[in-house]
């Protein structure tokens, strides 16, 4: 078992190689180590370590951003449709 055990305890490079790792689940070592500027050896290190320990949630990660975007398209497809009846 790993030691550390949540987000916080990893460094920002474990974070980037595990973040990056986690939402690109078919991406080889050589891959997140390209995308994260890291090694093979230690993306492969922190993968075996902390990849199936440590839980990333989407506050983790700065996601959200999605349920922003899918709200803003909410309102204007209501705002198309609004106008489209007459309402506006």
């Amino acid at each position: 078992m790993p030691k550390k055990t949540s987000w916080e305890d990893l460094t920002d490079k474990e974070q980037d190689i595990i973040e990056t790792a986690v939402e690109n689940p078919d991406m080889t070592h050589e891959e997140v180590a390209e995308e994260t500027d890291s090694s093979v050896s230690y993306v492969g290190k922190t993968r075996r370590e902390y990849e199936d320990h440590v839980e990333v949630t989407e506050e983790d990660t700065g996601g959200g951003a999605g349920g922003a975007v899918i709200l803003l398209i909410l309102v204007l497809a209501a705002l198309y449709w609004a106008s489209s009846t007459g309402i506006i």
